[in-house]
């Protein structure tokens, strides 16, 4: 080979192997990937209480190209709920991947539909969820039990720092880092079913836990007129959790300024249910026909931190349905008579009372509809479970007070019953009256046997409650008692009865 071809030939090597010669064009730039839409979820559909704060949940929704999302939430037009920052106010907008609703009590057996749009800032997603509001029946009188009556909105919380001064005017939201929180729980081995359980948590912050009217979210001037309660009570049960002895004030509110002086009330100090019932009239102050908070309930001022409480059936009641003094209960309780209570061998409190049926202890009661528009409302207690001595009674509004019954001495103790369940008692039904802080009761009456399922009318004269001289009929505290005798445990356990038509008559019947 000639030397001018080999050199002819490493030339051409060279440039193969550089490139050379090939077509291509070496500044030719590879095409950009095309971009992949997000995916949205807004999270699953659920059922919920009115008149409660529920977490928005858009975390799974996702990008497969890795790229950064944003989030913006929003309400059908027709939907009535409110969107809630992390400390519990409202916000207008929600643009974070998790948030908070607030449902009025009004939206009960309503759906509302929440969206959720996400865009990785090229192409967007949606999702939408529907959440069903739990029906709540409206009850005359009522602001809270099981669930927040529909023409009230819900609780929200107000708190103030009182050493630095600062305050929050309202929120909304109890699952938050403020003062007061709050939560909708089942009660803890009860029967009652669902209870606002209310915690005050931070050191130098003072604060209260209330209820306000549909409509507050929007018009702070919002109110519901409750006058015609007037002469009636504001009544709501009760549990100091802990520390059990902590002071509790309640007030109300008709429109800001106008509220009512605070007053105290004295629950049960052992941990256990009490029912408060405080008169209107005593609410200093307050317009009832403008009630714009119809309870405010908060631990003593300045001593606040860690005390924890739990509310249930807020109501107000009118005044007594009957005006006869000798009533004690016919539709509902008497005017001289304000308390229904009981007590069993197994109770251990301060009192060795308990104040509310509704509840898993020995004796139970409720008022419950007959079920006959001529009867109406009756009284139905049961005996439940293997403890002695339960009674259940009806008194006067406090252990210290007392009604003078002399008047009927001459005159008997009349009643209705009806014996649903003898259970395991064999020996019969005994009533007496007490004075019962003294230790002196009246002699305790057998009932004659009475038909399972059948009403009967039992009257027994004042002068056989008298025989044994232990009553002083000018101080009765208990003016009805009733209870399955028998002193074994498990005497009493299954006995159901209903009462009805309590009264004390001047005059034995002919």
């Amino acid at each position: 080979m000639t030397q001018l071809n080999l050199w002819g030939c490493l030339a051409l090597l060279l440039l193969v192997g550089c490139g050379g010669g090939s077509g291509s064009t070496p500044d030719e730039e590879t095409p950009a990937p095309e971009n992949t839409a997000p995916s949205a979820n807004a999270g699953a559909a659920a059922t919920v209480a009115g008149g409660t704060v529920i977490p928005l949940d858009g975390s799974a929704s996702s990008d497969e190209d890795g790229d950064e999302l944003t989030y913006a939430w929003s309400l059908d037009a027709a939907a009535t709920a409110y969107f809630l920052a992390e400390d519990g106010t409202l916000t207008e907008t929600l643009e974070s991947a998790t948030g908070k609703l607030l449902i009025p009590a009004s939206q009960a057996g309503e759906d509302i539909t929440v969206s959720l749009e996400v865009s990785d800032g090229t192409e967007t997603a949606s999702d939408t969820v529907t959440y069903s509001v739990e029906p709540c029946t409206e009850q005359s009188g009522y602001v809270f039990t099981e669930c927040v009556d529909p023409i009230w909105q819900g609780p929200m919380a107000w708190d103030v720092n009182f050493l630095e001064v600062s305050e929050n005017f309202g929120y909304y939201g109890g699952d938050t880092d403020n003062h007061v929180r709050w939560d909708l729980v089942d009660a803890e081995g009860d029967n009652r079913g669902r209870v606002f359980d209310v915690t005050f948590n931070k050191e130098n912050w003072n604060g209260s836990f209330r209820i306000v009217p549909a409509g507050r979210v929007l018009d702070a001037d919002t109110s519901v007129d409750m006058s015609s309660y007037e002469g009636g009570n504001l009544v709501f049960d009760l549990r100091v959790v802990e520390p059990t002895d902590a002071d509790i004030y309640v007030t109300a509110e008709c429109i800001y300024p106008c509220e009512a002086t605070p007053r105290q009330v004295l629950p049960a100090t052992d941990g256990s249910w009490s029912t408060i019932s405080i008169p209107l009239a005593d609410f200093e102050g307050m317009d009832w026909s403008k009630t714009s908070i119809p309870l405010s309930i908060y631990p003593e001022w300045g001593a606040q931190t860690d005390v924890r409480f739990q509310v249930d059936n807020i109501r107000f009641e009118s005044a007594s349905c009957v005006e006869e003094e000798n009533v004690i209960f016919d539709e509902c309780l008497g005017p001289e008579w304000h308390t229904m209570a009981a007590v069993d061998s197994d109770t251990i409190n301060e009192s060795g009372e308990y104040l509310s049926g509704n509840t898993d202890n020995h004796v139970q009661w409720s008022e419950a509809f007959s079920g006959s528009p001529e009867r109406g409302d009756i009284l139905a207690v049961q005996f439940t479970n293997e403890a002695t001595g339960g009674h259940f009674y009806v008194r006067t509004e406090s252990r210290q007070s007392s009604n003078d019954m002399s008047a009927y001495i001459n005159g008997a103790l009349v009643f209705d019953i009806n014996v649903q369940e003898y259970g395991s008692n064999t020996d019969g039904i005994v009533v007496r009256v007490d004075t019962w802080w003294d230790g002196e009761t009246s002699d305790e009456i057998l009932l004659p046997e009475v038909a399972t399922g059948e009403w009967a009318t039992i009257e027994i004269p004042v002068s056989d409650l008298l025989v044994g001289g232990g009553l002083d009929i000018a101080d009765v505290l208990a003016g009805f008692s009733i209870w399955p005798a028998g002193d074994q445990r498990g005497d009493q356990k299954g006995v159901e009865i209903l009462l009805d038509n309590i009264r004390w008559e001047m005059q034995l019947s002919e």
